[in-house]
């Protein structure tokens, strides 16, 4: 039980303080033209299990926009 709770609290420690940037590169995407600002991927994980990723659109129209350079850049 004391594990379940060090991960909820380090989780919501993340969470609030990548929300900031996360919101400033959502807000940038989406004003660059973009008609979503998430792009969702299917992936194989461990042992061979399927689950889905979400990433920022970096590209509009088949070329890589501005603002997707930078997020490519500092990962």
């Amino acid at each position: 039980m004391p594990d379940r709770i060090i991960d909820i609290c380090l989780g919501t420690a993340f969470l609030a303080a990548t929300l900031p940037v996360s919101a400033t590169a959502a807000l940038a995407v989406k004003l660059s033209g973009a008609e979503t600002v998430l792009e969702r991927h299917n992936r194989t994980g461990p042992y061979g299990h399927p689950f889905r990723e979400y990433r920022f659109r970096c590209s509009g129209n088949g070329e890589v926009t501005p603002i997707g350079r930078f997020l490519i850049h500092t990962r």
